[in-house]
């Protein structure tokens, strides 16, 4: 009777661990799902900003270089040097407020994974538990 028994332990012992393959495979599959859909959305949010970016770079220069041209014929019988010094050091403070907003940026953290780590952790504290 024990050879009987047996079989059926191992038997039920393979189907466990099959099983628990299985739902590990599951979670893992669905964590990358997760990870790639996270990927894919801020590949497409870069996108949008970097054209965006573009876009608004290229408008504020016409209307800068046009507001440039303005005052500089306002000015340019009595007061040109002053009009274009005064010009100039508007440049060089959008300039370097620009590169200090930045450098400001640049260094904050990405967010980028960061609902697929809090999932990964979840995943972590379950089966710790």
């Amino acid at each position: 009777m024990q050879n009987d028994t047996e079989p059926q332990e191992r038997r039920g012992l393979l189907a466990s661990l099959r099983s628990l393959v299985t739902t590990l495979v599951a979670i893992a599959a669905t964590r990358l799902e997760i990870l790639i859909s996270e990927f894919e959305l801020e590949k497409l949010r870069l996108a949008r900003m970097l054209v965006l970016g573009m876009a608004a770079v290229f408008f504020a220069a016409m209307a800068l270089i046009f507001l440039s041209l303005l005052v500089l014929m306002l000015f340019w019988d009595e007061h040109r040097l002053a009009a274009l010094g005064g010009i100039s050091a508007f440049y060089v403070a959008l300039t370097a407020g620009t590169a200090w907003w930045l450098r400001r940026d640049m260094r904050r953290k990405s967010r980028l994974f960061s609902v697929s780590l809090g999932e990964l952790r979840k995943d972590q504290l379950e089966l710790e538990t």
